[in-house]
């Protein structure tokens, strides 16, 4: 079955070091995910695919259409969709995360997806008809875990007085926050089951795979990406060649990510995403905040 519809995008999380897209059709106010067929990112979209018709990338809180969407049901993921690679998405508008509140699951106590830990065994998914919650949460918690020499970002949060821990976060705002532990009062969470081979034995992780607080109450010891801030007077609007050399030359001199954004007057992730397409990482996850000096030049010379 094919179809096109208007979407709200609400995640776009770390998947094998792509991007994992949910959100909510506004038609149906259901949950939908984007998936494709290519199977060196497991169905995840890349940074090419999330270009929109305005030569944005799409991000959380766009409003956007997809054309010609092939209904692709998992045995645990209902809600996905594959997208036709090459055909833009439609950019429509933004809106805040208030008005995504209203969509929000309403629970009983009964826990995320009815089960009370953040890994629910293989034979228990089997009552699961949805891979996608939206959540409103109280008190989260979101900090970094070592394990093993592996840093991991954790979250624990409250749901109707209960409390719930350790859910992997795969919203990369929160990443690299250095031991920092961000506190928020309230806030919309998005939670996502991955379905893998992997999961079958090992059991199926619940991932919160965006965070959107609300009344921007974040209290924390470190920096934030900027969400949910009043966007930049520049967020949105195109990059000259002009702007992409400036770019280059700055970040070639060891000028910061952070400070890049504040003179080009966009978000910081618009800076990592414009390095990504110059192929300074795969992602915007890994993209260095400061790269050493001169390492650059190479790329440089190409687009002269």
């Amino acid at each position: 079955m094919y179809k096109s519809f208007d979407m709200i995008i609400l995640t776009r999380s770390s998947k094998y070091k792509d991007y994992c897209v949910a959100g909510i059709e506004v038609s149906s106010g259901k949950p939908v995910r984007l998936i494709t067929d290519n199977e060196r990112t497991h169905g995840a979209l890349t940074y090419s695919d999330l270009i929109m018709d305005n030569g944005c990338n799409a991000n959380p809180l766009d409003v956007v259409r997809v054309n010609n969407a092939e209904y692709r049901p998992g045995p645990i993921q209902s809600e996905n969709f594959k997208i036709k690679q090459g055909e833009c998405l439609r950019y429509l508008r933004s809106i805040t995360t208030e008005e995504i509140m209203k969509y929000y699951s309403e629970t009983s106590g009964n826990g995320v997806f009815n089960h009370r830990e953040p890994v629910i065994q293989y034979g228990k998914t089997k009552s699961l008809n949805h891979s996608i919650e939206i959540l409103r949460v109280q008190n989260l918690s979101v900090y970094t875990e070592s394990k093993n020499g592996k840093n991991r970002t954790k979250a624990d949060f409250d749901i109707n007085g209960r409390r719930y821990k350790r859910y992997s976060v795969t919203d990369p705002h929160y990443y690299g926050n250095d031991g920092a532990v961000n506190s928020i009062m309230d806030a919309i969470v998005i939670c996502s089951i991955a379905d893998d081979e992997w999961a079958i034995e090992h059991g199926y992780y619940v991932f919160v795979a965006a965070i959107h607080p609300i009344n921007q109450d974040i209290k924390t010891n470190a920096v934030l990406s900027g969400i949910n801030q009043p966007k930049p007077k520049n967020a949105g609007k195109p990059w000259l060649p002009s702007d992409d050399d400036s770019l280059l030359v700055l970040y070639n001199a060891g000028t910061p990510v952070s400070e890049i954004a504040k003179q080009f007057a966009r978000t910081r992730v618009a800076i990592q995403a414009r390095l990504v397409k110059h192929g300074i990482a795969e992602n915007i996850i890994n993209v260095p905040e400061i790269i050493p000096k001169n390492s650059l030049n190479e790329l440089i010379k190409k687009r002269k």
